[in-house]
């Protein structure tokens, strides 16, 4: 099997190829490295965030797999919710981001990796995890760049108890530090071999639930319940007498 990576980590392109190692396809080789990033790319790739996986099959018109976040259907009075500005310091700009419980929206992540893995992938979905699993509970090396993006949002990793013992032990301390994620790793091998119900009905989704209603979030459990990926026809154009679909 021959193919090609781009990551914006060594670690998340390793994911990926050793799929293609395996004898897997392109789509297990995305998938591998989306879960490789949520953990070593963790500001930018969450289990937590949504996003969009655009497939086609040789023999197939290209399908948009739309799994980003979804607002919540129900909205709590907004002097009840948790919901603040912290200030993110670029050097030569500053940007103001909103946090607390009333900021989390249905996360789309999950499912999108299931979905998309039934629909598309050909090794098993704890295969497509392994690296992932094995990153989070061994550790990885924060580099140059998760050290500089960790440096510009430290604030709101040190805003809530929760999110300072998740990362501020080590996460924070800079370039060359060993960062693990015992937790992460439980949690992805626990969808490794349950598949995404524990996140969106399940154990998972009542913790979820039970922070946000006790800390002034919106989400519920019927958001998670009713979560689904959809498959859109995505924007093609042709250019110089090529199909381009974005």
């Amino acid at each position: 099997m021959k193919g090609a990576v781009a990551a914006g980590h060594p670690k998340t392109a390793e994911a990926a190829m050793r799929m293609y190692e395996l004898g897997g396809n392109a789509f297990d080789a995305a998938l591998a490295a989306t879960a490789a990033a949520c953990v070593v790319e963790p500001v930018l790739t969450s289990l937590g965030g949504g996003g969009f996986l655009l497939a086609r099959r040789h023999d197939q018109a290209p399908v948009l797999y739309d799994f980003f976040v979804q607002t919540p259907r129900q909205r709590r009075p907004a002097a009840e919710c948790e919901f603040y500005p912290v200030i993110a310091d670029f050097g030569t700009a500053q940007q103001e981001f909103h946090i607390g419980a009333g900021a989390i929206a249905t996360p789309g992540t999950v499912r999108g990796l299931v979905t998309t893995h039934r629909e598309l992938g050909s090794l098993p979905l704890r295969e497509i995890l392994s690296p992932a699993i094995e990153y989070a509970s061994q550790g990885v090396r924060i580099n140059t760049l998760q050290a500089y993006i960790f440096g510009i949002v430290a604030p709101i990793y040190r805003a809530t108890p929760a999110a300072t013992a998740l990362y501020s032990s080590e996460a924070l301390q800079g370039e060359g530090t060993l960062f693990h994620q015992p937790a992460l790793a439980t949690t992805l091998d626990w969808l490794a071999s349950e598949g995404d119900a524990p996140f969106y009905q399940g154990e998972l989704a009542d913790s979820l639930v039970s922070l946000c209603q006790d800390q002034g979030g919106h989400l519920s459990h019927d958001d998670l319940a009713n979560y689904r990926v959809i498959g859109r026809a995505p924007l093609r154009r042709n250019y110089r007498g090529y199909d381009v679909a974005t």
